[in-house]
């Protein structure tokens, strides 16, 4: 005699985009590229927004995201 077969329930995990919102412009073109330690690039691929920005290195890309587009909001940056 045999084992029933049983049904594979397959769970999917979300995962962060990497291509975001961009602030200035609204379209999802937004990449935020590290290219030291402490210093991460933020680029759209639309208006062709470039800002260097400093973050630490222990931060996620989705953080220095976050953070950057609240400074935007409260007015601290200028774009």
């Amino acid at each position: 005699m045999g084992r029933r077969k049983r049904k594979v329930i397959k769970v999917f995990k979300r995962k962060l985009p990497k291509i975001l919102a961009c602030p200035k412009c609204g379209n999802i073109s937004l990449i935020v590229d590290r290219v030291s330690d402490d210093v991460v690039n933020i680029k759209c691929g639309t208006c062709h927004l470039f800002y260097p920005y400093s973050a630490p290195k222990e931060k996620e890309y989705i953080d220095t995201y976050n953070e950057f587009v609240d400074k935007i909001n409260r007015g601290e940056i200028q774009i």
